[in-house]
Protein backbone atom coordinates (compact mmCIF):
# COMPACT_ATOMS: atom_id res chain seq x y z
CA UNK A 1 0.00 0.00 0.00
CA UNK A 2 1.34 3.47 -0.65
CA UNK A 3 1.94 6.17 1.89
CA UNK A 4 0.84 9.26 1.31
CA UNK A 5 3.47 12.25 3.13
CA UNK A 6 3.49 15.78 2.71
CA UNK A 7 5.61 18.93 1.15
CA UNK A 8 5.16 22.56 1.39
CA UNK A 9 1.80 22.40 -0.45
CA UNK A 10 0.75 25.85 0.40
CA UNK A 11 3.75 26.93 -1.24
CA UNK A 12 2.99 25.04 -4.43
CA UNK A 13 -0.42 26.09 -4.50
CA UNK A 14 0.80 30.01 -4.65
CA UNK A 15 3.34 28.44 -7.47
CA UNK A 16 0.50 26.82 -9.76
CA UNK A 17 -1.71 29.60 -9.52
CA UNK A 18 0.81 31.99 -10.79
CA UNK A 19 1.75 29.73 -13.62
CA UNK A 20 -2.34 29.50 -13.89
CA UNK A 21 -2.72 33.30 -15.17
CA UNK A 22 0.08 32.85 -17.97
CA UNK A 23 3.52 33.82 -16.20
CA UNK A 24 5.97 31.55 -16.90
CA UNK A 25 9.13 30.30 -14.94
CA UNK A 26 11.31 31.89 -17.04
CA UNK A 27 9.44 34.57 -19.55
CA UNK A 28 10.43 33.89 -23.32
CA UNK A 29 9.67 35.00 -26.64
CA UNK A 30 9.98 31.95 -28.76
CA UNK A 31 6.91 31.10 -30.48
CA UNK A 32 6.22 27.66 -29.95
CA UNK A 33 3.03 27.07 -31.67
CA UNK A 34 4.97 27.77 -35.30
CA UNK A 35 7.10 24.79 -34.75
CA UNK A 36 6.07 22.05 -37.34
CA UNK A 37 6.45 18.60 -35.75
CA UNK A 38 3.29 16.93 -33.43
CA UNK A 39 4.11 15.02 -30.02
CA UNK A 40 1.17 13.59 -28.35
CA UNK A 41 0.84 13.47 -24.44
CA UNK A 42 -2.09 11.67 -22.40
CA UNK A 43 -2.12 10.86 -18.94
CA UNK A 44 -4.18 9.09 -16.26
CA UNK A 45 -4.15 11.18 -13.09
CA UNK A 46 -5.17 9.35 -9.67
CA UNK A 47 -4.92 10.16 -6.29
CA UNK A 48 -5.82 7.85 -2.86
CA UNK A 49 -8.12 9.08 -0.22
CA UNK A 50 -7.13 7.05 2.65
CA UNK A 51 -7.52 4.06 4.25
CA UNK A 52 -10.83 2.20 5.29
CA UNK A 53 -12.21 -0.87 6.79
CA UNK A 54 -13.42 -3.71 4.74
CA UNK A 55 -13.91 -7.27 6.81
CA UNK A 56 -10.92 -6.63 8.83
CA UNK A 57 -8.29 -4.89 6.52
CA UNK A 58 -7.20 -2.20 5.00
CA UNK A 59 -8.96 -0.83 2.11
CA UNK A 60 -6.99 1.90 0.26
CA UNK A 61 -9.70 4.82 -1.38
CA UNK A 62 -7.83 5.08 -5.28
CA UNK A 63 -9.75 7.36 -7.30
CA UNK A 64 -9.27 9.17 -10.81
CA UNK A 65 -8.83 12.92 -10.36
CA UNK A 66 -11.36 14.07 -11.92
CA UNK A 67 -11.45 17.69 -13.23
CA UNK A 68 -8.26 18.41 -11.74
CA UNK A 69 -6.02 21.32 -13.86
CA UNK A 70 -2.54 20.11 -15.12
CA UNK A 71 0.36 22.50 -16.46
CA UNK A 72 2.35 21.33 -19.21
CA UNK A 73 5.92 23.30 -19.22
CA UNK A 74 8.18 22.82 -21.74
CA UNK A 75 11.99 23.51 -21.74
CA UNK A 76 12.81 26.59 -23.46
CA UNK A 77 16.79 25.67 -24.48
CA UNK A 78 14.96 22.92 -26.52
CA UNK A 79 13.49 25.03 -28.94
CA UNK A 80 16.49 27.36 -28.68
CA UNK A 81 19.81 26.48 -27.19
CA UNK A 82 20.44 29.81 -25.96
CA UNK A 83 17.09 30.46 -24.03
CA UNK A 84 16.64 29.09 -20.52
CA UNK A 85 13.72 27.74 -17.91
CA UNK A 86 10.35 26.64 -18.86
CA UNK A 87 7.73 28.07 -20.66
CA UNK A 88 3.97 27.30 -19.50
CA UNK A 89 2.13 26.20 -23.00
CA UNK A 90 -1.00 25.65 -21.85
CA UNK A 91 -3.27 24.60 -18.65
CA UNK A 92 -5.79 21.95 -19.16
CA UNK A 93 -8.18 19.99 -17.17
CA UNK A 94 -9.07 15.68 -16.85
CA UNK A 95 -12.15 14.69 -17.39
CA UNK A 96 -14.67 12.54 -15.58
CA UNK A 97 -12.25 9.72 -15.57
CA UNK A 98 -9.25 11.59 -14.21
CA UNK A 99 -7.97 11.50 -18.45
CA UNK A 100 -6.06 14.25 -20.09
CA UNK A 101 -4.63 14.27 -23.37
CA UNK A 102 -3.41 17.30 -26.01
CA UNK A 103 -0.74 17.52 -29.13
CA UNK A 104 2.01 20.15 -28.20
CA UNK A 105 4.31 21.61 -31.14
CA UNK A 106 7.62 20.07 -31.59
CA UNK A 107 10.65 20.80 -34.02
CA UNK A 108 10.81 17.87 -36.45
CA UNK A 109 14.01 16.48 -34.85
CA UNK A 110 15.03 16.49 -31.27
CA UNK A 111 13.24 15.90 -28.28
CA UNK A 112 11.73 18.60 -25.87
CA UNK A 113 11.32 17.87 -22.82
CA UNK A 114 7.90 18.38 -21.50
CA UNK A 115 7.29 18.78 -17.50
CA UNK A 116 3.68 17.56 -16.23
CA UNK A 117 2.48 19.14 -13.29
CA UNK A 118 -0.75 18.65 -11.82
CA UNK A 119 -2.34 21.49 -9.41
CA UNK A 120 -2.31 21.16 -5.77
CA UNK A 121 -6.05 21.01 -4.62
CA UNK A 122 -8.23 20.14 -0.85
CA UNK A 123 -9.86 17.28 -0.56
CA UNK A 124 -10.98 14.76 2.15
CA UNK A 125 -8.68 12.19 3.83
CA UNK A 126 -9.54 9.03 5.61
CA UNK A 127 -7.32 7.03 8.23
CA UNK A 128 -8.28 4.59 10.80
CA UNK A 129 -7.28 5.34 13.96
CA UNK A 130 -7.92 4.43 17.33
CA UNK A 131 -9.87 6.54 20.02
CA UNK A 132 -11.20 5.64 23.25
CA UNK A 133 -9.58 2.22 22.77
CA UNK A 134 -12.09 2.13 19.57
CA UNK A 135 -10.83 1.73 15.67
CA UNK A 136 -13.10 4.12 14.30
CA UNK A 137 -12.51 5.57 10.39
CA UNK A 138 -12.12 9.72 10.86
CA UNK A 139 -12.09 11.84 7.94
CA UNK A 140 -9.85 15.22 8.13
CA UNK A 141 -9.48 17.97 5.31
CA UNK A 142 -5.78 18.27 4.00
CA UNK A 143 -4.10 19.88 0.41
CA UNK A 144 -2.93 16.43 -1.91
CA UNK A 145 0.51 17.52 -3.84
CA UNK A 146 1.57 15.70 -6.78
CA UNK A 147 5.20 15.03 -7.64
CA UNK A 148 5.56 16.30 -11.58
CA UNK A 149 7.00 14.45 -14.01
CA UNK A 150 8.90 14.98 -17.17
CA UNK A 151 8.63 13.54 -20.46
CA UNK A 152 10.93 13.49 -24.11
CA UNK A 153 8.81 14.47 -26.85
CA UNK A 154 9.60 13.47 -30.38
CA UNK A 155 7.90 14.33 -32.96
CA UNK A 156 5.48 11.70 -34.38
CA UNK A 157 5.38 10.27 -30.81
CA UNK A 158 2.82 9.43 -28.06
CA UNK A 159 4.05 9.70 -24.77
CA UNK A 160 2.11 8.58 -21.60
CA UNK A 161 2.26 10.28 -18.49
CA UNK A 162 0.35 8.26 -15.57
CA UNK A 163 0.53 10.77 -12.32
CA UNK A 164 -0.65 10.44 -9.05
CA UNK A 165 -0.94 12.57 -6.05
CA UNK A 166 1.54 10.50 -3.82
CA UNK A 167 1.74 13.39 -1.06
CA UNK A 168 -0.39 15.49 1.65
CA UNK A 169 -0.50 18.04 4.24
CA UNK A 170 -2.98 18.35 6.93
CA UNK A 171 -3.84 22.30 7.42
CA UNK A 172 -1.92 22.28 10.21
CA UNK A 173 1.36 21.43 8.77
CA UNK A 174 1.15 23.47 5.65
CA UNK A 175 3.07 26.55 7.13
CA UNK A 176 4.71 25.00 9.63
CA UNK A 177 6.38 21.99 8.33
CA UNK A 178 8.70 22.12 5.73
CA UNK A 179 11.08 19.36 5.59
CA UNK A 180 10.43 15.56 6.13
CA UNK A 181 12.03 12.77 8.52
CA UNK A 182 11.72 9.02 7.35
CA UNK A 183 11.54 5.97 9.71
CA UNK A 184 10.31 2.54 9.53
CA UNK A 185 11.22 -0.84 10.37
CA UNK A 186 10.74 -4.88 9.92
CA UNK A 187 7.31 -6.21 11.75
CA UNK A 188 7.75 -10.07 13.12
CA UNK A 189 4.97 -12.66 13.95
CA UNK A 190 5.42 -15.28 16.54
CA UNK A 191 5.93 -19.03 15.12
CA UNK A 192 7.45 -22.33 16.11
CA UNK A 193 10.13 -24.93 15.73
CA UNK A 194 10.38 -28.58 16.53
CA UNK A 195 14.15 -30.00 17.63
CA UNK A 196 14.29 -33.55 17.46
CA UNK A 197 16.49 -35.59 20.00
CA UNK A 198 19.49 -35.00 19.31
CA UNK A 199 22.62 -37.67 20.23
CA UNK A 200 26.39 -37.95 19.63
CA UNK A 201 29.15 -39.95 19.20
CA UNK A 202 31.80 -40.49 21.86
CA UNK A 203 35.41 -41.40 21.21
CA UNK A 204 36.48 -43.17 23.30
CA UNK A 205 38.64 -46.07 23.09
CA UNK A 206 38.19 -49.71 24.62
CA UNK A 207 34.40 -51.02 24.97
CA UNK A 208 33.02 -47.77 25.01
CA UNK A 209 34.32 -46.91 21.55
CA UNK A 210 31.49 -45.34 18.74
CA UNK A 211 28.66 -45.64 21.06
CA UNK A 212 26.26 -42.98 21.27
CA UNK A 213 25.55 -40.58 23.73
CA UNK A 214 22.39 -38.47 24.11
CA UNK A 215 22.99 -34.80 24.38
CA UNK A 216 19.66 -33.30 24.28
CA UNK A 217 16.04 -34.04 24.83
CA UNK A 218 13.41 -32.59 22.24
CA UNK A 219 12.61 -29.46 22.42
CA UNK A 220 10.06 -26.84 21.20
CA UNK A 221 11.47 -23.39 20.36
CA UNK A 222 9.47 -19.62 19.28
CA UNK A 223 11.16 -17.43 16.71
CA UNK A 224 9.68 -14.38 14.75
CA UNK A 225 9.16 -14.79 11.26
CA UNK A 226 8.26 -11.29 8.94
CA UNK A 227 4.89 -11.05 9.05
CA UNK A 228 3.62 -9.83 5.50
CA UNK A 229 0.62 -7.53 4.41
CA UNK A 230 0.60 -6.76 8.05
CA UNK A 231 -1.79 -3.27 8.62
CA UNK A 232 -0.39 -0.89 11.20
CA UNK A 233 -1.71 2.01 12.88
CA UNK A 234 1.63 3.94 13.38
CA UNK A 235 0.80 7.21 16.06
CA UNK A 236 3.36 10.11 15.26
CA UNK A 237 3.69 12.96 17.97
CA UNK A 238 6.02 15.83 18.05
CA UNK A 239 5.61 19.29 19.21
CA UNK A 240 1.98 19.90 19.81
CA UNK A 241 1.01 17.99 17.11
CA UNK A 242 -0.07 14.10 16.83
CA UNK A 243 -0.95 12.38 13.37
CA UNK A 244 -1.89 8.75 12.82
CA UNK A 245 -0.54 7.07 9.43
CA UNK A 246 -2.00 3.97 8.11
CA UNK A 247 0.00 1.10 6.27
CA UNK A 248 0.89 -2.30 5.49
CA UNK A 249 3.93 -4.10 5.25
CA UNK A 250 5.42 -5.29 1.87
CA UNK A 251 6.03 -9.30 1.33
CA UNK A 252 9.34 -8.96 3.51
CA UNK A 253 7.53 -7.50 6.39
CA UNK A 254 8.56 -4.22 6.01
CA UNK A 255 7.32 -0.59 6.44
CA UNK A 256 7.99 3.30 5.74
CA UNK A 257 6.85 6.33 6.61
CA UNK A 258 7.56 10.22 5.38
CA UNK A 259 6.97 12.47 8.41
CA UNK A 260 6.87 15.66 8.44
CA UNK A 261 8.79 17.94 10.66
CA UNK A 262 9.53 21.84 11.92
CA UNK A 263 13.23 21.28 12.07
CA UNK A 264 16.42 19.57 12.49
CA UNK A 265 17.21 17.63 15.73
CA UNK A 266 13.77 16.41 16.84
CA UNK A 267 12.33 13.94 18.67
CA UNK A 268 9.69 11.73 17.79
CA UNK A 269 7.06 9.89 19.93
CA UNK A 270 5.55 6.75 18.29
CA UNK A 271 3.42 3.76 18.76
CA UNK A 272 3.26 1.36 16.50
CA UNK A 273 -0.11 -1.29 16.53
CA UNK A 274 -0.36 -4.16 14.70
CA UNK A 275 -4.01 -4.78 14.20
CA UNK A 276 -5.38 -8.16 14.73
CA UNK A 277 -5.03 -11.35 11.81
CA UNK A 278 -6.98 -13.96 12.03
CA UNK A 279 -4.73 -17.05 11.37
CA UNK A 280 -4.02 -21.15 11.88
CA UNK A 281 -1.17 -21.45 13.71
CA UNK A 282 1.14 -24.91 14.56
CA UNK A 283 2.03 -25.13 18.19
CA UNK A 284 3.98 -28.36 19.50
CA UNK A 285 2.27 -29.91 22.18
CA UNK A 286 4.13 -31.31 25.06
CA UNK A 287 3.15 -35.02 25.41
CA UNK A 288 4.63 -37.46 27.86
CA UNK A 289 7.33 -40.01 25.69
CA UNK A 290 6.17 -43.69 26.08
CA UNK A 291 8.87 -46.05 26.31
CA UNK A 292 8.16 -49.78 26.09
CA UNK A 293 10.08 -52.52 28.13
CA UNK A 294 11.94 -53.11 25.09
CA UNK A 295 13.01 -49.90 24.31
CA UNK A 296 14.35 -49.20 28.15
CA UNK A 297 16.48 -52.16 28.05
CA UNK A 298 18.00 -51.44 24.75
CA UNK A 299 18.36 -47.83 26.36
CA UNK A 300 20.43 -49.48 29.55
CA UNK A 301 22.35 -51.11 27.21
CA UNK A 302 23.01 -48.58 24.83
CA UNK A 303 23.10 -45.29 26.27
CA UNK A 304 25.57 -45.24 29.55
CA UNK A 305 25.59 -41.16 30.09
CA UNK A 306 22.30 -40.34 29.94
CA UNK A 307 18.39 -41.39 30.97
CA UNK A 308 15.24 -41.45 28.82
CA UNK A 309 13.65 -38.58 28.35
CA UNK A 310 10.40 -38.15 29.49
CA UNK A 311 8.64 -35.88 27.54
CA UNK A 312 8.28 -35.26 23.52
CA UNK A 313 6.73 -32.83 21.21
CA UNK A 314 3.56 -33.71 18.75
CA UNK A 315 2.88 -30.93 16.10
CA UNK A 316 -0.79 -29.66 16.39
CA UNK A 317 -2.87 -26.70 14.44
CA UNK A 318 -4.44 -24.61 16.70
CA UNK A 319 -6.95 -21.59 15.13
CA UNK A 320 -7.20 -18.17 16.74
CA UNK A 321 -5.16 -14.60 15.44
CA UNK A 322 -2.47 -12.72 16.25
CA UNK A 323 -3.24 -10.16 18.65
CA UNK A 324 -3.80 -6.61 18.52
CA UNK A 325 -0.32 -5.45 19.83
CA UNK A 326 1.84 -1.87 20.88
CA UNK A 327 4.99 -0.81 21.13
CA UNK A 328 6.12 2.75 21.75
CA UNK A 329 9.21 4.39 21.69
CA UNK A 330 11.22 7.21 20.37
CA UNK A 331 13.06 8.34 17.55
CA UNK A 332 15.59 11.33 17.47
CA UNK A 333 16.52 12.44 14.21
CA UNK A 334 19.96 14.86 13.85
CA UNK A 335 19.85 14.62 10.20
CA UNK A 336 17.38 13.59 7.56
CA UNK A 337 18.67 9.93 7.60
CA UNK A 338 16.39 7.24 7.44
CA UNK A 339 16.43 5.16 10.47
CA UNK A 340 14.73 1.10 10.83
CA UNK A 341 13.75 -0.62 13.15
CA UNK A 342 12.52 -3.68 14.48
CA UNK A 343 9.17 -4.69 15.56
CA UNK A 344 8.20 -8.05 17.41
CA UNK A 345 4.52 -6.67 17.15
CA UNK A 346 2.26 -9.82 16.95
CA UNK A 347 2.19 -12.75 19.41
CA UNK A 348 -0.47 -15.88 18.71
CA UNK A 349 -3.52 -15.84 20.57
CA UNK A 350 -5.48 -19.79 20.16
CA UNK A 351 -9.37 -19.28 20.05
CA UNK A 352 -9.35 -22.60 22.08
CA UNK A 353 -7.52 -21.85 24.99
CA UNK A 354 -4.87 -23.65 24.68
CA UNK A 355 -1.84 -22.04 26.21
CA UNK A 356 1.05 -21.05 23.81
CA UNK A 357 3.93 -19.68 25.89
CA UNK A 358 6.74 -18.16 24.29
CA UNK A 359 10.17 -19.37 24.85
CA UNK A 360 12.38 -18.47 22.53
CA UNK A 361 12.33 -14.52 20.46
CA UNK A 362 15.21 -15.09 17.70
CA UNK A 363 14.55 -13.56 14.30
CA UNK A 364 14.33 -16.86 12.13
CA UNK A 365 17.96 -15.89 10.23
CA UNK A 366 18.97 -16.01 13.63
CA UNK A 367 18.08 -19.03 14.75
CA UNK A 368 18.83 -20.99 11.58
CA UNK A 369 22.02 -19.31 11.88
CA UNK A 370 22.02 -21.08 15.55
CA UNK A 371 21.70 -23.97 14.06
CA UNK A 372 24.33 -23.92 12.01
CA UNK A 373 26.80 -23.08 14.35
CA UNK A 374 25.64 -25.41 16.80
CA UNK A 375 25.90 -28.54 13.08
CA UNK A 376 29.88 -27.41 12.83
Amino acid sequence: MKILHGTKALAACTLLAALAIGCTEEQSSLEISDMPGKATIQGLVAYSEGTILENGKFQELVKPAAGKQVDILLSNADYQSTASGKTLYKTIKTDANGRFALQVPVPVSGNVTATIRPHDFEGEFNTVKRINNEIKAVKDTVYFHATEKTLPLSSGTIQTAPCTYDQYESRDQVDTYGQHVTFGGLVGKQMEKYYAAVSTTIKEEGANKGKLDLVSAPRRVTYYDKMANADLLVSVTYGNLSRTYNCTTNTNGEFSLSVPVSELPCTLSYTIEAMPVVSDYTFYEEVEKAWSETELAKWASYYQYTFPYTTDYKSKTVKGYYESSQITNQLTFKVDQPQSQDFKLARFVPTDGTEVSLNGALWLEELLEQEKESNN
